[in-house]
């Protein structure tokens, strides 16, 4: 099965023109539209202990010119930040860069958003205690809800409601941009965990001021 997904994603974007149609004009008025390309790139998932230089070489001689590797999510990063823990002792990402400038391929961070994958518990259990994560309308948490589902997920999801999520967010894509030379930021998981999300006292509270309505039995009365 991962094999299959990885296949097809890999096609997916060999197909894509990612960041530009080949004979597309350019426009003198404005820069940003100057720029074409044919998108060949492929995911990276796993960015921790990678050589980065076999690896961007043996991209290159197969005929790739981007990669996508899996840098951060919401709430770990393979590298030094200011917003996320880090995870692992090398800066994954600084040397992904390098490895892909030698090599002359682009480099397309993927972030993981609102889904806290590969947290320690310490940063989990701080976002649980200050209301931040997703509830389905049972209260129960992402995690148990993808079990019940059938699929296996250990870590919870931040709430977009949230207003220190979103500062969360916009913080961590930024830093990517600021201290990296990265050519572009691959966004995924931009969204609720499963249909019946979010339920949590922040939406809760939302709801209420927005509405102008009073609940007294949430979620059941929405």
């Amino acid at each position: 099965m991962n094999r299959l997904f990885f296949l097809f994603s890999s096609c997916l974007l060999m197909a894509l023109a990612v960041s530009g149609c080949p004979g597309r004009k350019s426009d003198p008025a404005n820069p940003a539209y100057d720029y074409v390309a044919e998108g060949r790139g492929t995911w990276i998932s796993r960015a921790r202990g990678t050589d980065w230089d076999s690896t961007m070489a043996a991209l290159k001689d197969a005929g790739f010119n981007m990669v996508f590797p899996n840098m951060c999510t919401g709430g770990a990063a393979f590298y030094p930040s200011e917003f996320l823990p880090m995870k692992g002792e090398r800066d994954e990402l600084r040397l992904c860069c390098e490895a892909a400038r030698r090599h002359g391929i682009e480099v397309h961070v993927w972030r993981i958003n609102w889904f806290m994958a590969g947290c320690p518990d310490s940063f989990a259990t701080a976002m649980e205690q200050a209301g931040r994560i997703q509830y389905s309308y049972q209260g129960k948490r992402n995690a148990q809800v993808a079990r019940d589902n059938g699929y296996t997920q250990e870590q919870d999801w931040l709430c977009p409601s949230h207003p220190e999520n979103r500062k969360l967010e916009m913080d961590a894509m930024l830093e990517l941009v600021k201290k990296y030379d990265v050519d572009g930021v691959h966004f995924d998981y931009m969204r609720y965990g499963w249909p019946e999300m979010c339920y949590c006292s922040n939406c809760r509270e939302n709801f209420q001021e927005k509405t102008g309505l009073v609940v007294d039995k949430w979620p059941e009365e929405v």
